[in-house]
């Protein structure tokens, strides 16, 4: 699985159409997260282990808001708490489990 090294490199995340582009299946997917190396961040979206467990609770959120940025494309962006904490902005006692986007097209 020389594949995962590229993919550790590449980014702090890694959306499940990167992982297939690099030769990778969905039980290499399985393996990974079985063995503890990967965590599912989202639907379609995996990180090291390593890398998660370092992060904060703000830290987990951000890399969470950018995998749901990705995955829903250009017609949205960051909004409210998660655009705060992106911009390094401070939120005291903000609930951190949800990743708030707002719609471009006005809708």
């Amino acid at each position: 699985m020389e594949q995962l090294t590229t993919l550790t490199l590449s980014s702090d995340f890694w959306p499940r159409p990167d992982v297939l582009a690099v030769g990778l299946n969905d039980r290499d997917i399985v393996a990974a997260l079985r063995s503890g190396r990967w965590v599912r961040i989202r639907h379609g979206a995996y990180a090291a282990a390593d890398h998660w467990a370092g992060l904060d609770d703000i830290g987990r959120h951000r890399l969470r808001a950018r995998a749901v940025l990705r995955a829903t494309g250009e017609g949205v962006v960051l909004s409210h708490i998660s655009a705060a904490l992106e911009h390094g902005l401070a939120v005291w006692d903000a609930p951190l489990d949800r990743v708030h986007l707002t719609r471009l097209d006005g809708n």
